[in-house]
């Protein structure tokens, strides 16, 4: 008798257990799930601020989008795009919270080698005489090019970002001046990608200065190359939900400037979001925060 009892206990102590088994299984799917659906409702926003942002210029003009996403506040700018039709009206709807970025790297992936003449800073001023072969709003240097960029105001954290590819003994250097020749000990570093990757660094500026960006190529030998594309300067705005103590983040590329998820845990997935900053160093991995 006692040990029918024993076996009838057992079955119940293991028919519960897998009860429960089963109930966390399904709050994590439901989780899984609402992470997936968040991602899905971000790329589709985004993609819809994007194509709003281009009806704009398409009217416009192409050079109409700096001084306009430069007007207001990314709240007032995608009211207007809404009243106008450019946009679906759940981008404004809670949650979803934006910010606008902006790039203050000049000809930032060195496209312009043309007339167009971006103005002096101080009494620095970038090349712009048409097909010379040195970009516009660009000096070269020894082994590589300068730009001095335009006062950064203070105190505030700055994002450097640049995708790179050097292959052999090749490297590319990346160097931050604060003024003209006082070199920010925090903000340089050699890369070396055998494949194409985006690498970054952040520093600090006290008060205001003009800062000059130097990037030049060094250890090339016969047949080694090196490659820069997509510069990128940018205020660090530290984004809603980002962890506590992490240090800053580029985000995603733009040209001269854009509109950007400024909820850091709905730009990305937790898994993906702690894998980046614990494991990478200076190097970005793919993820929704660096895509989009």
């Amino acid at each position: 008798m006692f040990l029918r009892k024993g076996y009838f206990l057992l079955a119940l102590i293991i028919f519960f257990s897998i009860l429960v088994l089963f109930a966390s299984t399904s709050v994590l799917d439901l989780s899984t799930q609402r992470w997936r659906a968040d991602e899905r409702e971000l790329k589709l926003n985004l993609a819809n601020i994007r194509r709003g942002l281009d009806a704009y210029t398409g009217i416009h003009g192409p050079d109409s989008l700096d001084s306009f996403l430069g007007s207001d506040s990314a709240d007032g700018i995608l009211q207007y795009l809404a009243s106008a039709s450019f946009l679906r009206g759940r981008v404004m709807q809670p949650p979803w919270k934006w910010r606008v970025i902006h790039n203050l790297v000049r000809n930032s992936s060195f496209e312009e080698d043309g007339v167009q003449d971006y103005g002096a800073v101080d009494i620095w001023h970038g090349n712009f005489t048409s097909g010379d072969g040195v970009p516009n709003g660009w000096n070269l240097i020894s082994n590589g090019i300068e730009q001095v960029v335009a006062t950064l105001t203070a105190p505030a954290t700055y994002v450097v970002s640049l995708r790179v590819l050097a292959t052999g003994t090749s490297q590319i250097t990346l160097k931050i001046f604060q003024g003209p020749n006082f070199l920010v000990e925090s903000a340089s570093m050699s890369i070396k990608n055998e494949n194409w990757a985006r690498n970054f660094l952040f520093f600090y500026f006290s008060s205001n200065q003009t800062a000059r960006m130097e990037i030049s190529q060094t250890g090339m030998n016969s047949g080694d190359t090196g490659f820069v594309d997509g510069v990128m300067l940018e205020k660090w705005m530290k984004p809603v939900g980002f962890p506590i103590g992490e240090n800053p983040l580029p985000s995603a590329f733009t040209a001269s400037a854009g509109v950007s998820s400024a909820l850091a845990t709905q730009s990305l997935s937790s898994r993906e979001f702690y894998s980046v900053y614990r494991d990478t160093g200076s190097v970005v991995k793919n993820g929704y925060w660096f895509m989009f």
